[in-house]
């Protein structure tokens, strides 16, 4: 984007006043939808955050358990530390919380009553869940069936 941006400006003596307002429709364009896209990158991983802290399930990282507090504290740092490679809320899941960096391990999840499962499982279907959700919700919003 910001070499868009460069190209544009050293072109522009030499363009036309037409050319150059369709490039800059074309970038403020794409400037927006990179703007709309990062508020739902966030709000999805907030909300599988929020859903990891509010859950009652073991998390196993190589071999040793843990409980939710300390897997969103794990969470969160390596998510700081992938934060510039995370174009996408899958993204998030597979650098963040699926595996071991180091030993390649994957994540487990044991909930109550449930067979154990990888994190990156139980995080994408609880993504997808959320993304219906939130579906449903802007149908109902405009008033659409």
């Amino acid at each position: 984007m910001r070499l868009l941006i460069a190209a544009f400006f050293l072109c522009a003596e030499s363009l036309n006043v037409e050319i150059m307002r369709r490039i800059s429709n074309i970038i403020i364009l794409l400037f927006s939808a990179a703007v709309f896209s990062e508020g739902i990158l966030q709000d999805e991983i907030v909300h599988l955050i929020g859903f990891v802290s509010a859950s009652e399930c073991t998390f196993i990282r190589n071999g040793k358990e843990y409980e939710a507090k300390e897997a969103v504290s794990h969470i969160r740092k390596k998510y700081e530390y992938f934060k510039e490679d995370i174009l996408s809320t899958e993204q998030f899941i597979e650098l963040s919380a699926s595996r071991s960096t180091i030993s390649k391990k994957k994540y487990q999840i044991q909930c109550k009553g449930a067979e154990r499962i990888t994190s990156q499982k139980w995080l994408l279907d609880e993504l997808e869940k959320y993304r219906k959700n939130k579906n449903v919700q802007q149908t109902n919003l405009y008033g659409l069936q």
